[in-house]
């Protein structure tokens, strides 16, 4: 599916100026035609001609879920283009410019900076969002977060902070796809009674992507950029959230710009939401 300002739409609908792809829809396209069949990826035939994508997304995750170094990444992205090249010659993968190596370069260093403050606190938070909760509980497990986030050094408006507390103020606790879209914040995050730093590098990155498409939309402009993924639990927490165009990429701005929260927190009321939200920092 196809991930914009607002919402999600199907691929076929899903035609904008650039898509960035992540690696799940890159590995789709660059798959032989044999095998998108047997596989269920022909969807990938139906990106229209001439359409530029960036693998940008797909190297920066890397293929061992872990940091990688600089150089790791621009073997990654020779890679990508190459393959991407064979498998369809007929679009048009992004150029790599000095212009774009040095701003590729800008988003590894953000990553490397904010790599070391997030995976404490998820580390710190995990098995805490993995459990049920009843409603006082929840009041005790947000405070948890927001102070683990004070602790980490990283702001309690986040993205990943804002996932940590739609996990809290979920209110179902069945994992059913149909679900994921009840417990965004779950379906994003995906925590486990047992902490593996795989699991919370998959779902930074994740949440990495999302603020590099939100990124793209206030450097390119609303309906230019498009984030292709087959990830359900990553559209799911995208539609939840719902920002609109943001003015710039201050995290607190963003919460505010949200249309409505009340799918990201669909245990509060509204005016439960405006509280969690002035805690946050943010004006409602």
């Amino acid at each position: 599916m196809g991930l914009v300002l607002n919402g999600w739409v199907p691929f076929p609908l899903a035609d904008r100026r650039v898509i960035l792809a992540d690696r799940n829809v890159v590995n789709a396209i660059t798959r032989s035609q044999a095998a998108r069949s047997r596989q269920e990826d022909r969807w990938v035939d139906s990106i229209p001609k001439g359409t530029e994508v960036s693998p940008l997304l797909h190297v920066l995750e890397g293929s061992k879920t872990q940091q990688q170094s600089f150089d790791q990444v621009l073997g990654e992205l020779e890679q990508a283009i190459l393959q991407l090249a064979h498998a369809r010659p007929d679009l048009r993968v992004t150029p790599m410019t000095s212009a774009h190596i040095s701003g590729l370069m800008g988003l590894w260093q953000d990553l490397r900076e904010a790599y070391p403050r997030n995976l404490p606190f998820l580390r710190e938070v995990w098995f805490r969002l993995s459990q049920p909760m009843n409603h006082r509980q929840r009041l005790d497990a947000e405070n948890f977060v927001l102070d683990a986030a004070s602790r980490a050094g990283i702001s309690r408006s986040s993205l990943v902070v804002v996932a940590a507390l739609s996990c809290i103020h979920s209110n179902s606790q069945t994992t059913n796809i149909e679900n994921r879209i009840r417990r965004p914040g779950w379906a994003v995050l995906k925590p486990r009674r047992s902490f593996l730093e795989r699991y919370a590098y998959n779902a930074l990155m994740d949440i990495f992507h999302l603020e590099i498409l939100l990124r793209a939309a206030a450097m390119l402009g609303e309906g230019e950029a498009v984030l292709y993924t087959c990830d359900v639990g990553l559209a799911a927490f995208w539609a939840a959230l719902a920002p609109s165009a943001p003015r710039s990429l201050n995290d607190r701005e963003l919460v505010a710009q949200s249309n409505d929260l009340s799918a990201l927190y669909p245990a509060l009321s509204g005016r439960e939401i405006d509280g969690l939200i002035a805690r946050l920092g943010c004006k409602a």
